[in-house]
């Protein structure tokens, strides 16, 4: 007997298949069913300045993460060195998205799973306060991102040398005073709230990390190279090279692994590796809590996003609160430094790898996109041999659910193929 359910909570379209013989689970896999996305192929033929706008299209949870990835592989093969000011402006914009997507993670899909509240709804009726800190704290999100990128999906401030414009003093002033005043002392008790709940699994899970390599040797952000399991690669050799990719059957999204097993990408892993690179006040409160690292279960997830979450909101403040209106806001490029363009960003779910090569007119000869959640599914699948050979039910189908859930996976995302002729 074949069961196929959709996932629940998730960005996207996806389905739990489990087969079960004589009452028995004999198989769990995770099916990505989303319409195919050829942004591989799309991007072909077209210059290099449009591709950054166009990919952020991929996701709008990421859509800051897919623009700055792309952003900095160009200005890698062109030579350009951007403004220290300009550059710090779009940190701050990439830690916006990465608070809102956080939050919306850990109180739409994780906290109902975690408190078995069943959905936000129920999640509200019982903890009114703790749902409604989330909320503000998401809707300051939304307002730094519009007030920093021009809006909270898909930002249009970011391009190759730069950015296409600058926020006023006066509205980041504003931004930055509501933080102090009434977003960080929400955040931190949500986070407390978060850190102090009993029912988040301990059951030790096995899993290779792979971060970015920070550029600045900071807390992950973005680089040219990752790290796995405290080895560093040039982020081209080891996903051009070490990582193999596979079309999976009857999924739509492709699949990553490294010498036939998956490996890890996102807040577990970044957390793991680089807990002493938290601001001081995130490190305290795992310490208080007793979450210090390493984290071995991939429902632990939920602290590694609130403590980065925090982390992201207190970086923001130093930011907001010595802001100043950038004099240069673009570089001209002066240089084609090597027709390979090629980096890593973390997003909020993991390392995003873009690799371009382009022509004599600079446009996009060829592409490769590999996102976080692709990555991330062959391992999804190995924690899922758990339930095999356990009597067939609802509940593990919903133990499925939650296992899932607990990857924060962007179905949409993952599915970039290509057309081949």
């Amino acid at each position: 007997m074949k069961v196929e359910r959709r996932l629940l909570r998730v960005e996207g379209e996806g389905e739990v298949v489990i087969e079960v013989e004589n009452s028995l689970v004999k198989r769990v896999r995770f099916k990505v069913v989303e319409a195919p996305r050829f942004f591989n192929y799309i991007v072909r033929n077209l210059h290099y300045s449009q591709i950054p706008d166009l990919v952020s299209r991929i996701c709008g949870f990421c859509g800051v993460s897919y623009v700055l990835v792309a952003t900095k592989a160009f200005e890698r093969c062109l030579g350009l060195n951007v403004p220290e000011d300009v550059e710090a402006l779009r940190t701050a914009l990439h830690l916006a998205e990465r608070v809102k997507s956080h939050v919306l993670h850990v109180l739409f899909m994780s906290l109902p799973d975690i408190t078995r509240a069943k959905n936000i709804g129920v999640l509200a009726s019982r903890n009114p306060k703790i749902v409604n800190y989330g909320l503000k704290v998401l809707q300051w999100a939304r307002d730094a991102m519009t007030v920093l990128g021009g809006r909270f999906h898909n930002a249009v401030t970011i391009r190759p040398g730069g950015v296409y414009f600058t926020p006023v003093e006066d509205e980041v002033r504003k931004l930055s005073e509501v933080l102090a005043r009434e977003i960080l002392p929400l955040a931190s008790e949500f986070t407390k709230f978060v850190l102090s709940l009993k029912s988040i699994p301990d059951e030790v899970h096995k899993y290779s990390l792979v971060t970015v390599n920070d550029a600045k040797n900071d807390y992950p952000h973005l680089g040219t190279g990752v790290c796995m399991n405290g080895d560093v690669y040039d982020a081209v050799k080891f996903y051009e090279e070490l990582v193999k990719e596979e079309v999976v059957p009857d999924s739509t999204s492709l699949q990553y692994s490294i010498n036939g097993k998956g490996f890890l990408v996102g807040p577990l892993a970044r957390y793991n590796t680089s807990f002493s690179k938290l601001v001081g006040e995130a490190q305290d409160l795992a310490k208080i809590y007793s979450w210090t690292p390493p984290l071995k279960n991939i429902h632990q997830g939920v602290i590694a996003r609130v403590l980065e979450l925090l982390d992201a909101l207190l970086r923001l403040k130093e930011f907001l609160s010595n802001y100043r209106k950038p004099l240069n806001q673009y570089v001209e490029p002066v240089a084609y430094v090597d027709d390979v363009c090629a980096f890593v960003v973390e997003a909020p779910r993991g390392v995003l790898y873009h690799y371009y090569e382009l022509d004599d007119n600079l446009k996009v000869k060829k592409a490769r996109i590999v996102t976080p959640t692709a990555q991330n599914i062959a391992t999804a699948q190995e924690l899922a041999k758990a339930l095999i050979n356990r009597p067939y039910s609802e509940a593990v189908v919903e133990e499925a659910n939650r296992l899932i859930t607990a990857f924060d996976p962007c179905l949409s995302c993952a599915v970039h193929v290509e057309v081949l002729r």
